[in-house]
């Protein structure tokens, strides 16, 4: 999916202005819930917040950077455009908060799930070394990808008889030619420059929160990318949980105290060798931030879709060394919600 000109390029250019004075100020709070239902459908709810320290900001610049038009209900159609067939706007609100702050409440409703594209500038991915990097004239947003798992791996990973959901990363750019664009020099120089700038944006970096959580009908049975709580039987993964003011590092300092970190996220590269390495242990470590690159999570189908993909087929799986099969029962695999409950 390439953006087009018009209201797309638009569209690209007001989400760029947030990301920028995101990294400019930092007062931003994003709430972001996607939950998949027994029938494949969705709800996604998301609440931003400026605060009154972005919106003053913003406020003092030119008129095209103002950002309260963002929380309004045309813009949430706008962007709704972009992020699936078959979603709609279910309830908006705009609302005072908490400091002068100003929120935005959107309930999107999703016919099917595996159409969502959740689209927004602020969700960090870890991109191969052959996809381009999340750069001013490109954003991304997280592709949903659902299907059925009827062979294992020779790994054992991957376990037959469940649901797979994956997150990918997806690329929208306003170019026509959709070039590839490269970062900004880390140069030694432009790195101590950054370095020096560190404690101004150490201040304005720190009321920063952005939450991206997956939730199922069933509880996640294994995720490869991992899960915090797994022991509890978790229906939730988090895929985005950074907030620099209360997160460490590795090492166990302030995640904003670290220079090198901070020269990346003044880079707007969240994607770094700095970054990464230092949140791998997200899953032990619950003062890491999360920045989950979205890969394999896993739970049993619902009888919706137990009927859509594994009645009639076979399953294959490893025992012993050796690839087995037998009939899909759903009965042995599928999900069933609990009496009395809502069945998500």
């Amino acid at each position: 999916m390439t953006l087009t000109r018009g209201s797309s390029s638009a569209l690209c250019k007001t989400l760029l202005t947030v990301a920028l004075l995101f990294f400019g100020t930092g007062c931003l709070e994003i709430d972001t819930k996607i939950v998949l239902h027994p029938d494949g459908s969705g709800t996604i709810t998301e609440r931003v917040n400026f605060s009154r320290r972005l919106l003053d900001v913003a406020g003092a610049a030119e008129p095209e950077l103002r950002l309260e038009s963002l929380l309004t209900r045309e813009a949430a159609l706008a962007r709704m455009k972009h992020m699936g067939n078959g979603i709609t706007l279910a309830t908006h609100a705009v609302r005072d908060a908490d400091g002068a702050s100003r929120e935005a409440e959107a309930v999107f409703k999703i016919r099917q799930l595996k159409d969502f594209v959740y689209v927004s500038p602020f969700v960090p991915h870890r991109p191969r070394h052959d996809r381009p990097r999340q750069t001013p004239d490109r954003l991304f947003g997280l592709k949903t990808v659902i299907r059925p798992v009827l062979q294992d791996s020779s790994s054992l990973k991957f376990r037959s008889g469940n649901v797979r959901v994956d997150f990918q990363p997806f690329g929208l750019s306003s170019s026509p030619k959709d070039k590839k664009p490269t970062m900004p020099s880390r140069s030694p120089l432009v790195s101590q420059t950054y370095r020096e700038l560190r404690p101004i944006f150490e201040d304005l970096m720190s009321d920063l929160k952005i939450k991206v959580v997956f939730e199922s009908y069933a509880p996640i049975v294994t995720s490869l990318s991992g899960r915090r709580d797994a022991a509890a039987g978790t229906h939730r993964v988090d895929l985005v949980d950074f907030a620099p003011g209360r997160n460490m590092d590795a090492q166990g300092y302030p995640f904003l105290e670290n220079e090198e970190i901070m020269v990346d996220l003044l880079r707007w590269d969240p994607n770094s060798p700095w970054v990464m390495n230092t949140v791998r242990e997200w899953t032990r470590n619950k003062t890491l931030p999360v920045l989950h690159y979205g890969g394999g999570i896993f739970f049993r189908p619902s009888a919706h879709y137990f009927d859509k993909w594994f009645k009639g087929q076979t399953l294959k799986y490893y025992r012993g060394g050796k690839l087995q099969s037998k009939p899909a029962k759903f009965e042995e695999i599928g999900w069933k919600p609990k009496k009395g409950g809502n069945g998500t």
